[in-house]
């Protein structure tokens, strides 16, 4: 029994199994970013990001697919070439995707590149995302026009000084000059001040007493709101 128990034991010593690792060629490819989301872009402008492909093995990549998929990719495009011919991206090296948005309606527009190659991974998802928004004036813009349609009121009379007399002319050529005068600070980027002046406009034109308005008519209320969108843009009102 001795005996055979060293036998075992030197049975044992000598099956020693050596598990040589066998490494695969395993192809690896990036794309940077993974996801993009070109926030809030005005409808029929563009917003464009660069995307990254990168050969991170030691063996060329070929990427043989590039392309948007999905219901939402009506306004994505890809401006950069893309197969039919494969893209050879040599060991280290790099390949850029160009991605466009253009929204051509209000709301959230989903898609995804989707890049294909004979490395690892073989598909790679890339999640696009981007909201089209409608073009806010400036408002400089928004008052100057603001000043042109006052005058052309007062022009064709649908916008008079309020009260009788001396006393509607002067209180007219006083809202005249507050909405010039909101004008100039805008101009100058003296927003709060401007919202000072705008305020006391939108008050001596809202219809309501005390205190009492300086002009009446028809596109009183027009002139009115149109202060109002003004202040708005400035931020004047939280």
């Amino acid at each position: 029994m001795k005996h055979f128990k060293i036998s075992a034991m030197g049975f044992l010593m000598a099956l020693v199994v050596y598990v040589i690792p066998f490494t695969a060629s395993a192809q690896e490819l990036s794309v940077d970013p993974t996801e993009y989301d070109f926030g809030n872009v005005v409808i029929g402008e563009s917003s464009s990001m660069v995307f990254t492909m990168t050969n991170l093995d030691g063996i060329p990549i070929s990427v043989y697919y590039i392309a948007l998929e999905g219901e939402g990719c009506a306004d994505f495009f890809i401006s950069s070439d893309v197969p039919p011919n494969p893209i050879d991206i040599p060991i280290g090296e790099t390949s850029d995707i160009n991605v466009m948005y253009t929204p051509t309606d209000l709301g959230m527009d989903t898609c995804t590149l989707v890049v294909q190659s004979d490395g690892t991974p073989n598909e790679i998802l890339v999640r696009l995302t981007g909201f089209g928004i409608e073009d806010e004036p400036e408002p400089a813009e928004e008052m100057a026009e603001l000043i042109e349609f006052f005058e052309a009121c007062v022009d064709d009379g649908t916008v008079e000084g309020y009260g009788c007399g001396k006393s509607s002319t002067h209180r007219l050529r006083a809202f005249d000059y507050m909405l010039h005068a909101a004008n100039d600070l805008i101009a100058w980027d003296l927003e709060w001040c401007a919202c000072k002046i705008l305020d006391a406009s939108f008050r001596k034109s809202d219809g309501k007493t005390p205190p009492p308005d300086f002009i009446t008519g028809d596109n009183r209320e027009a002139v009115n709101e149109g202060i109002l969108d003004v202040m708005n843009l400035l931020g004047c009102i939280e």
